[in-house]
């Protein structure tokens, strides 16, 4: 993790290849078997974690669409101008994101043509 180049399916960048994606393949493995842990231990704020993987295809699509539309880099300058450090600018920007993709996660799990549109059954 300390030298992470980049690992981004989108634009088939693999960084250093095959290294990162055993190491993406790794973390997946260890975040699967910790959240198993912590659903059998009823760890509480589970809730939102799992409501966040059972969605995760939509919350992608947000962030897809979000790297296409947003111009982060006019955040960036906007926060280097008015002199925040540019660790806390991007603190920023990261908030942002999560702040788009959850909110947009969250609406079109409650839209029931994005639900179909996803496939995810309808309840009656």
């Amino acid at each position: 993790m300390l030298h992470f180049k980049s690992f981004w399916l989108v634009h088939a960048d693999l960084g250093r290849g095959a290294r990162d994606v055993a190491a993406s393949l790794c973390a997946c493995g260890v975040l699967v078997v910790l959240f198993r842990c912590m659903e059998e231990k009823k760890v509480p704020g589970i809730r939102p974690l799992a409501f966040l993987g059972q969605y995760s295809i939509m919350m992608l699509c947000a962030h897809i669409v979000e790297l296409d539309l947003f111009p982060w880099y006019l955040v960036q300058n906007f926060g280097l101008g008015m002199g925040i450090q540019e660790k806390n600018c991007i603190y920023l920007i990261i908030a942002g994101k999560l702040f788009w993709s959850v909110t947009m996660t969250w609406l079109m799990a409650h839209n029931g043509i994005t639900r179909k549109i996803f496939g995810f059954l309808e309840h009656s």
